[in-house]
């Protein structure tokens, strides 16, 4: 799921901006449960949530906030996805900071770079090396203007999920 009408707030880890007004992370649980994530988001056998960053701020910093606002997502999500049976496993998914050299750092132009992404993961044959097979898709099919190689994180080397106990 990719939504774009759902971002972090410039530097929270904790407000979402939605059509251009500042909502809390309840209520963000709130519009996903009526708008039918359950219902978008299938039977997953597991769910990513991807950490995101403007190029606004100090790399470090900012690949932190990333992470930090997945496991925001995650908390939340895993509330709604309580009662499904098919979720196995919750992971991250740290893309850092958006690093692409025309960026301009102005609030309106890189609202999109800080975008709330939950992925859903159907079920997995046999041998499925779920990290290889996620990079593969986003290279080839990435979501809306999201390019792997825009994000601190995102190159081959650095591009890793990582199952979390939460």
């Amino acid at each position: 799921m990719l939504s774009v009408e759902y971002k972090w707030q410039l530097g929270s880890t904790y407000q979402i901006k939605y059509n251009d007004q500042t909502i809390t992370l309840d209520s963000l649980k709130s519009n996903l449960e009526q708008e039918g994530i359950q219902r978008i988001i299938e039977n997953p056998s597991e769910i990513i949530y991807v950490g995101t960053a403007s190029c606004e701020g100090d790399k470090t910093a900012e690949q932190s906030r990333a992470l930090e606002g997945s496991k925001q997502i995650q908390l939340l999500v895993k509330k709604i996805f309580s009662q499904t049976s098919s979720v196995k496993g919750y992971r991250l998914l740290n893309f850092g900071q958006f690093q692409r050299k025309d960026c301009q750092a102005s609030l309106d132009s890189t609202a999109y770079q800080r975008s709330i992404i939950i992925i859903g993961v159907k079920k997995q044959a046999e041998g499925f090396i779920l990290d290889e097979a996620l990079r593969d898709r986003l290279e080839k099919k990435p979501f809306a203007d999201f390019k792997l190689e825009d994000y601190s994180l995102g190159s081959a080397d650095k591009f890793k999920t990582t199952p979390s106990n939460l």
